[in-house]
């Protein structure tokens, strides 16, 4: 898929907002507009299924923020 420019140029501007509104959809489990960290772990959840145990879907989560720089309360690190 690439970064956030090759996508704008292969997407229109349209279609780019319509995918970051379907992943926010997806993510936001609880509906209160905001994306936290158990949101995600619960669509993790639903994508994985069976296939990992709830530990390891946590372990990549965490593992996952930290290498683009968020915390587990999804605060940024500086």
């Amino acid at each position: 898929m690439g970064n956030a420019s090759s996508m704008l140029t292969q997407y229109g501007i349209e279609e780019v907002q319509d995918h970051c509104h379907n992943l926010w959809v997806l993510c936001d489990q609880d509906r209160n507009g905001k994306v936290s960290f158990n949101d995600i772990l619960e669509a993790l959840r639903d994508l994985s299924g069976l296939f990992m145990s709830n530990e390891q879907r946590e372990q990549v989560l965490v593992q996952v923020l930290k290498e683009v720089g968020y915390t587990r309360e999804l605060r940024e690190v500086h």
